[in-house]
Order: C-alpha cells, then sequence, then structure tokens
C-alpha cells in the first residue's frame, strides 16, 4: 500500500510540474508576441531596438530622439509600429548660399548640393557656374556659390573727333579769325563683347572696329596784316592835335563860340579854316572827319572869330572824334572766333536757367573706375570706356535707355541740399541701373563711396 501511495504521490508531482512548465512557456509565448524589433538610424549610426510601443513617435521618445523642423524622417511620426521597422533620420545642418550675389543662411537635411538648390527653388542653366559641384554630398557649414555669367555682343557708334589746322592770312586784318571749313566729327563702328557676372558688367572687349566716316579737319585763317596799326597812330594825332588845341584855347569865350557852332557847318568851309590853321593835321584826315563826323566842321561864322583868336580847332569837338574813332578793331569776328571754341560745360558748372525743362526725380548712386566698381583694372583694353564707347569721365552717367536715351543731355541737382552734380551725359549704362535709376561718374573712388546711394532730380534739356 505504501509503494502504491509513493507512485500517487510522485506522479502527482510530475503533473504539476509539467503545468507549471506549460503555463511558463504560454506566459513566455505570449509576451514574446507583444515585442517589436527594429532599427533606427540617425545620420547612417544605427541601433537595433526593441519595444512595446505602437507608434513611430512614441518609440522615438521611448530613445529620447528629438526632431527639429528642418530634420528629415523617412516615415511619418504617428504611424503605427510594424513586428519589424525601419526608421531612418537625417538631422538638419546649416549652409550658406550665394546665389547670384544674394546670400542666405539655412538648415537643410538634403543629401547634395543638386537636392540643397531644388528644395529652395533656386533654378540654374548651363550659363551658371557652380561650386562646390552639384553631386557633392552637404555638410555643416558648407558653402554653396551659384554665379550667372552671360556675354553680350553689341556694336556701338563712336564719334572720330576732328583737327583744327591754323592758317595765316596777310588780306586780312591782324586779329580777326576766319573759319574757312567747319570741321566734321567723324563716325566708327566698334564690334563690343560685354560679359556680364550675375547682371553686372565685368569685361569688355572690342572685337571689331571700322570707320564709316572720316572727319573733316576745320581750317582757320589768321589775319596778319597791320592796317588796323594806322587807324590807331591816327586815332593818336587827332589826340596830340586835341591837346595842343586844348593847351591854345584858353578863353572862356571861344569855348562858348565852340558850342555856339557845333550844330551847323557845311564840310566845304572846313576846307578855307584848314587852310588858315596850324597845318599839323593832315588834310585827308580832316576829310575822312568831316565825312564821318558833320558835326566838327564849323560854321561859316568862325572866319570873323579866327580872325580875333588862334585858329585852332576845338578842342572838345577833336575829343569826340577821337573817341568815335577808336574802336576800329576787329572785335565782332574775335567774338566769333570764341563762341566757335567754347567748351562745352562740365559737371562743375553754374546750375543754369531750368525753366520749363522736363525733369523727374530719380535714385542715383555713383561709381569710378576702380576694380570694385567695374571690374577693370589700368591696362586693359577697355578699361574706362562706357556702352557709347566714349570714355568715362565727370560728367558722364549711367542711364536705362528705356527711360533716358543715350547721348541725352542733362543736368542732376541735388535734393537734400549737398552740391549738385551739375551737367551731365547720358554715355552709360548697366545691369542694375533699370528703370528710374542713375549712377553718376566720378574720378576717384572716395568721391564715389562720399556720394553713396540719393535721390537727385534729373533735368532734360535735349
Amino acid at each position: 500500500m505504501k509503494g502504491i501511495n509513493t507512485n500517487k504521490k510522485v506522479t502527482a508531482v510530475i503533473y504539476a510540474v509539467m503545468i507549471m512548465l506549460v503555463t511558463t512557456t504560454v506566459a513566455i509565448g505570449v509576451y514574446d508576441f507583444n515585442i517589436k524589433t527594429g532599427t533606427v538610424t540617425v545620420d547612417n549610426k544605427s541601433q537595433e531596438v526593441k519595444t512595446k510601443k505602437s507608434t513611430v513617435g512614441e518609440v522615438l521618445e521611448e530613445e529620447e530622439i528629438t526632431l527639429d523642423d528642418n530634420d528629415y524622417i523617412n516615415v511619418p511620426k504617428n504611424e503605427e509600429i510594424e513586428k519589424e521597422f525601419n526608421i531612418k533620420i537625417r538631422k538638419a545642418v546649416p549652409v550658406e548660399i550665394n546665389f547670384k550675389g544674394k546670400k542666405s543662411n539655412i538648415k537643410t537635411s538634403d543629401i547634395t548640393v543638386a537636392d540643397v538648390l531644388k528644395s529652395q527653388s533656386m533654378d540654374y542653366d548651363k550659363d551658371y557656374k557652380i561650386i562646390p559641384s552639384l553631386k557633392t554630398k552637404v555638410q555643416k557649414d558648407m558653402k554653396i556659390t551659384v554665379t550667372r555669367y552671360k556675354e553680350k555682343i553689341n556694336v556701338i557708334e563712336e564719334e572720330i573727333e576732328f583737327k583744327t589746322q591754323t592758317k595765316e592770312n596777310a588780306q586780312l586784318e591782324k586779329g580777326k579769325k576766319l573759319t574757312v571749313q567747319e570741321g566734321q566729327k567723324g563716325l566708327k563702328e566698334n564690334v563690343v563683347k560685354d560679359t556680364y557676372k550675375n547682371g553686372y558688367r565685368i569685361d569688355k572687349e572690342i572685337t571689331e572696329s571700322k570707320v564709316v566716316k572720316e572727319p573733316v579737319d576745320e581750317i582757320i585763317q589768321i589775319g596778319t596784316k597791320v592796317e588796323e596799326v594806322k587807324v590807331a597812330s591816327r586815332a593818336a594825332t587827332d589826340k596830340t592835335l586835341v591837346k595842343k588845341s586844348a593847351e591854345a584855347a584858353s578863353t572862356p569865350e571861344k569855348k562858348e563860340v565852340a558850342k555856339e557852332e557845333t550844330p551847323v557847318a557845311p564840310a566845304p568851309e572846313k576846307k578855307e579854316v584848314a587852310k588858315e590853321e596850324t597845318p599839323v593835321v593832315p588834310a585827308p584826315e580832316k576829310k575822312e572827319v568831316a565825312k564821318e563826323e558833320a558835326p566838327v566842321a564849323p560854321a561859316p561864322e568862325k572866319k570873323e572869330v579866327a580872325k580875333e583868336e588862334t585858329p585852332v580847332a576845338p578842342a572838345p569837338e577833336k575829343k569826340e572824334v577821337a573817341k568815335e574813332e577808336t574802336p576800329v578793331a576787329p572785335v565782332p569776328e574775335k567774338k566769333e572766333v570764341v563762341k566757335e571754341k567754347a567748351p562745352v560745360k562740365s559737371a562743375t558748372s553754374s546750375k543754369p536757367s531750368l525753366e520749363g525743362a522736363r525733369s523727374m526725380v530719380m535714385k542715383a548712386s555713383a561709381y569710378d573706375l576702380s576694380f570694385e566698381s567695374c571690374g577693370k583694372r589700368p591696362g586693359d583694353k577697355y578699361y574706362g570706356i562706357t556702352a557709347s564707347g566714349t570714355h568715362a569721365k565727370p560728367g558722364t552717367v549711367a542711364v536705362d535707355p528705356r527711360v533716358i536715351p543715350l547721348g541725352t543731355k542733362l543736368y542732376i541737382e541735388s535734393m537734400d541740399g549737398t552740391g549738385s552734380y551739375g551737367y551731365a551725359t547720358a554715355e552709360d549704362k548697366g545691369g542694375a541701373i533699370k528703370g528710374n535709376r542713375i549712377d553718376l561718374f566720378y574720378a576717384n573712388r572716395s568721391e564715389a563711396l562720399q556720394f553713396g546711394r540719393r535721390e537727385v532730380k534729373v533735368y532734360i534739356l535735349d
């Protein structure tokens, strides 16, 4: 009986152990069924993760992984976790982009330079130069530069200044000038290749030049004839005679008689008086005076007075004759020559009368011949050449030809109380000078920088 009871007890224990094993196995199976296994990769660093969480966001929170707005994740944060999962994350890094001269700083999780430009909607084509290359992988603090280069061919007309020849003319009075041939400017055509960087011209090259009209020299004759000297001597003789007559005529009565006789006297009577007077004054010159100035000759009554007094021509009348004969010199011709040679008004000229002139208010900037301003250095073939083919100088301004045609004469007036730029000519243009913009040329860098940017009033003189 004891043996039977012992077997029963052993059997019961075995059954109990088996039941426990089965229960444990089932419990473990149920537990393992709820655990999910996967991989989380952050910036190419992977780690295996086991979790009972339900969504991607819960897994990241469990692993203490935070995301910024610019970070990349391959699955949505609210997506449910599968039995096996793979989460990939790229953290955004700071990048500087210089796109056609405009800089911007962003944070991006893109892989390559091409991806960055695409995500920023920055379009480009074959005329663009991109550094580093489009396939380069993005790194922290990378600098991406996108520059546009473009070439443009223009045909520009350039005036050729004429020369002035001077010749002596022995038949022309000394001091006079006579223009016998007007000067005419010539004309040549230049084929110019302009190179632009981000819209700004950095290089200009004349690839071809052709003269289409030769200049015509101006010829001026200068008088060498000295007849004017005789007129001056005659005037001096008259003055000497007047002086002697004034010294001789000392009595007041004679002056009164001379005043009474002045308005009458015919010219023929003067010949008889001349015979009685001192023979210092040449007879031919007296005739000329009589023809030119009738009042000089004394009246017939003067014969009676001459018998009582010294027969000398009255001093006042002689003085008047001398004064009237003085302006024989050819002044008008000199004035004409001066007008022909008058220099063109510069930017420093005083303000003209602008009444009735069309005007507009424009935004002004300044430029010069420095490399920073024009992209050229002294010695370059087209250093200092404007869009009109002329040399840049004070008074040269750059405009938008659609607003102000090239060649237009202008007057630039300050609007802030500083000195006005003055007279100018629209001879240049620039990629940034569009619409209501004007660029004023200065001879040196410091003046251009000092001008800066300001509003000016532009008068159209043409």
